[in-house]
């Protein structure tokens, strides 16, 4: 994949509806660019975490993530099976993907995806500074060691405004109801778990 040459990262927001993906698809049947399959991947990845049901198992289908199998990635881009294997272990060799271990399902993460597609209004600054507070707040109330704070960070990215908030505010409550405060969770296990959307 190329690389893309930029002194300074552009900044600011563009938002595009799913739909003018399908309109601009059907001006041209030719192969898509490995540039032109990264931008499409990010739209068909999940915008919310969802429960799918695939081949009769329950799939957790995170946010930035997508479990379309391979032949069908192989359709959308208009590409051979061969080439759209090696592109997607290109990316993951890039780590601009990672596989989520299934046994009969091809499931992607897109990790760069929650840097890439903030709520408007919500600068990088004000995300870091509520990490940190809830960073503080979680090891202060749970006097665990401060550990793994990079895939903390990652499963924090992937959290909405509002499940960010909660992870805060549910901190004292997860430890109150702790019969055993051993088996007290790490941050970022009660991150990815969403504990704190556990109910009393």
């Amino acid at each position: 994949m190329d690389s893309i040459d930029s002194k300074e990262p552009a900044k600011g927001y563009l938002l595009f509806q799913k739909e003018l993906l399908e309109v601009l698809r059907k001006l041209s049947d030719k192969p898509l660019t490995e540039r032109e399959a990264s931008f499409v991947m990010f739209f068909k990845a999940n915008y919310k975490d969802e429960i799918l049901e695939i081949n009769r198992q329950k799939v957790l289908c995170r946010r930035g993530e997508s479990v379309l199998s391979k032949s069908s990635w192989a359709k959308v881009f208009n590409w051979p099976l061969g080439k759209t294997r090696y592109f997607f272990k290109k990316l993951v060799d890039l780590q601009l993907i990672a596989i989520v271990p299934h046994r009969n399902l091809f499931h992607i993460r897109l990790l760069h995806y929650p840097q890439w597609n903030k709520p408007a209004g919500i600068s990088a600054e004000q995300d870091d500074a509520q990490f940190q507070e809830f960073w503080d707040k979680y090891h202060e109330t749970t006097q665990m060691r401060k550990t793994n704070v990079a895939r903390a960070k990652r499963e924090w990215a992937l959290l909405t405004p509002q499940e960010k908030e909660l992870a805060v505010e549910e901190i004292d409550t997860y430890f109150y109801y702790l019969t055993d405060t051993r088996y007290c969770k790490q941050a970022v296990n009660y991150l990815k778990d969403k504990t704190f959307l556990d109910e009393d």
